[in-house]
């Protein structure tokens, strides 16, 4: 019987730790949000390989790449306010300044101009 007693006392220390661990976790969620994004052409396309950098006010930068759906995800920013630079091949660069990332994070849409749309433009005029 003592033994059973010390077996159950251990399960709930551990349970108690753990979700003690948890708790730091989810307190990070507090000053910390994502970006998510797809990007995408201007007839809603998906634009997959596009470098996409993220960059905070106290100049520190993050990079990544859309999917072959046109998603991404920048996890854990720092609450914020951010500018983001979107390049993909055969479109123009897209800048977007004073993006704010909140709790919780920010979504955007990012549609993304083709440089033959460009170029026939310029011809024109």
């Amino acid at each position: 019987m003592p033994n059973d007693l010390f077996k159950k006392s251990a399960v709930a220390i551990g349970v108690a730790a753990a979700v003690a661990s948890g708790s730091s976790a989810i307190a990070d969620d507090y000053t910390s949000g994502a970006l998510r994004a797809t990007v995408q052409d201007q007839a809603g396309k998906a634009v997959s390989n596009a470098t996409v950098v993220v960059t905070s006010n106290k100049g520190e930068r993050r990079v990544t790449t859309s999917d072959q759906n046109g998603k991404i995800l920048v996890p854990q920013l720092p609450i914020g306010r951010y500018s983001i630079t979107v390049d993909g091949a055969g479109y123009e660069q897209l800048k977007s300044s004073d993006v704010v990332v909140s709790i919780g994070g920010v979504v955007l849409p990012i549609r993304l101009r083709s440089n033959l749309a460009l170029r026939r433009l310029r011809k024109s005029t």
